[in-house]
This record gives C-alpha cells, structure tokens and sequence, in this order.
C-alpha cells in the first residue's frame, strides 16, 4: 500500500542520512600564531577555561584569526535560529603548561585550546543584537555556578558603523549537539550509565535555572529556556551535557 511504501521510504533516507554524517568530524583549525592574534588574550582565555571567572570582551580580529577567518571548513553547524557556530584555536604561548582539558592540545611549544564561536544573526525583526548578548551575559553571571549550563568566556559587541558579526565565545563540547550524536550512534552502544548522566545533568540544569533567584531577590527572576531540544544540548567527553542558548532563547 502507499502507507507502507512511506513507511519503508522514510526509513531508507534515514539510514542514507546517518550514513552520510557518521563520520563527518569538525577538524581543528590550523593554529595561527600570526602576529594580529593577542597573546594576552588568548591567555586570559586559557586561564578562564582552567580556573573560571567573568567572560571578557574579545576584539573581532582574534576571533577572526581563531576560526581561520570564519572558514566554512571549521563551521560547527548550519545557520539555525541564533546564528551560526564555528569550531576556534586559542594558541597560548606557554611552554610549561599543562591542562586536562578534553578541549585542550598541545603543539611544539604552544598550548592549543579549542572554543565554539558563535555569529549571532538577528534574533527577532524587532530585537538588538547587543542587547541580546548582554542578556546572555548577564544569564550567565547568575548561574555560573551550574556545571551542567555551558560556559561563557567572552563576546564581541557589534559596533554601529562596522560590518563585523557580534560573536559570543563559549567552551567547546567535544561530542557535539545531543541530537547529531544520537543520529549517529547505534542505540546499543549509548550506555545505561551514559543515558542516565545525560538525563540527570538535563535535569539539574532546568532546576539551576527556575531556582535562580534563592536570595529572593526583587530584581532577579527564575529562568526559562523555552527552546529546550536536543540540538540546545551539548555533551563533553564523559558525557556530561551542557545547556547552551540560555539567554538567547
């Protein structure tokens, strides 16, 4: 019948898809230690990756430079709802450092450490874009505490008579999005102690962000994602997930 021609269709473009991206992997950019990138910078960025802190304002040229000028070859995903993301290279000069960061490298005398930029387009007709990334700011600077929302590290503000994108600089997930991860791994090879750590860290990051205000303060209110989807949810090597988008969505 028709019903079961679709049925079996859709499953044969299901499995020409998961084929297909099996085995795409974001390379890392080619580290650029050119002289426009900011050697303070990148340190500070390096630092607030290892030890935490507030996230910095960073110049466009050093993102720039990170990403292989916002090359399509490092380019995490597709343009979506908020802008697209990029795969960047933070080059600190430091020979005796050391970092058991999964997002972290090391080549010759450089420590490497990787980092999501993410473009941001215009969220609404009626929205501005800085306004956006202070509220994404300021979202983080209530519940960073939470290690199962992701980290900001720092933003660059669009200025009125430039063409440069505003960009917002987060740590990097090495498993990627939850459900491009999901598309391309069989259901048997997720483990239950996988499954579980994703389901409850999930979890702890909802009640991190609705109980935001636990100083009853007037002026702070809980949190609400209102996108939260598999594709607003990134892992990290031991599968810990992260939120993203917090302020954003």
């Amino acid at each position: 019948s028709a019903a079961t021609f679709a049925v079996i269709l859709i499953f044969v473009l299901l499995y020409r898809y998961k084929s297909q991206t099996k085995h795409q992997v974001v390379p890392n950019p080619k580290p650029n230690p050119r002289k426009e990138q900011n050697s303070n910078i990148s340190k500070i960025v390096f630092d607030l990756l290892r030890l935490g802190g507030c996230p910095i304002e960073i110049p466009f040229y050093d993102l720039s430079s990170w990403s292989d000028k916002f090359s399509k070859a490092v380019a995490i995903s597709r343009r979506g709802r908020f802008g697209v993301t990029f795969k960047g290279a933070v080059v600190h000069q430091s020979p005796s450092s050391s970092s058991s960061s999964s997002s972290s490298y090391s080549s010759g005398s450089s420590q490497i450490t990787s980092v999501v930029i993410k473009q941001i387009g215009e969220v609404s007709a009626n929205s501005d874009v800085n306004l956006s990334i202070k509220k994404e700011i300021d979202t983080f600077e209530s519940i960073k505490r939470c290690s199962n929302i992701i980290r900001l590290i720092g933003y660059c503000m669009k200025e009125e008579s430039s063409i440069e994108k505003p960009c917002m600089v987060y740590e990097y997930a090495p498993r990627g999005d939850l459900l491009n991860f999901l598309l391309k791994t069989s259901p048997q090879d997720l483990l239950w102690q996988h499954r579980l750590r994703i389901a409850v860290g999930i979890a702890t990051a909802l009640v991190c962000l609705h109980n935001n205000n636990i100083n009853n303060d007037k002026d702070q209110q809980p949190i609400y994602h209102m996108s939260l989807k598999p594709s607003n949810v990134v892992l990290m090597q031991d599968f810990t997930p992260k939120i993203i988008d917090c302020g954003l969505a």
